[in-house]
């Protein structure tokens, strides 16, 4: 297994930092993917990873998060976790914790909303903190294996969150 870099080290402390300052009960995590095109799917493979986990709200919104709207609004959580595949023209399998400014531009072939309209609409209805857990991906291609890099990432990503929960 390869050793993670100093950026995605900071990244993940800061993601630590910030789920520590909330209740269990006040975060909800939003996990987002394709889980048909490889690396794009890590986000589903990150929910079916921590979906047994006791107190934690968990969705799995695959390629349709705007779907899931009324839902997370149902749910007013304080702090919504976003965790997808970004790209971010880094190395595969890089963590970058983006705030909710950083994601203006955001936007995936896959999805068919922007992330940022999402988050505005829900904004609409409640006051909360918007934090996207991004992972390099390496490939998205037609498939449901994941590259090693991505894979790693996301495993120490669940260590981290499982630790905490």
């Amino acid at each position: 297994m390869k050793q993670l870099s100093k950026y995605t080290i900071t990244n993940l402390n800061q993601l630590s930092s910030i789920l520590k300052s909330y209740k269990r009960s006040e975060t909800t995590f939003l996990c987002i993917g394709n889980p048909i095109m490889s690396d794009d799917g890590i986000g589903c493979y990150i929910f079916n990873n921590l979906s047994n986990l006791n107190g934690i709200k968990l969705i799995n919104a695959e390629n349709v998060p705007e779907n899931y709207v009324s839902k997370i609004i149902k749910l007013e959580p304080k702090l919504l976790i976003g965790i997808d595949a970004v790209e971010f023209s880094s190395h595969p399998g890089e963590i970058k914790l983006f705030n909710e400014e950083e994601i203006l531009n955001y936007s995936s072939s896959t999805h068919s909303i922007s992330l940022k309209m999402i988050i505005d609409r829900i904004r609409e209805e409640l006051d909360f903190s918007f934090h996207l857990v991004g992972i390099q991906p390496k490939n998205i291609i037609l498939g449901n294996d994941f590259s090693e890099e991505v894979l790693n990432s996301a495993n120490m990503l669940i260590r981290l969150i499982k630790s905490l929960y």
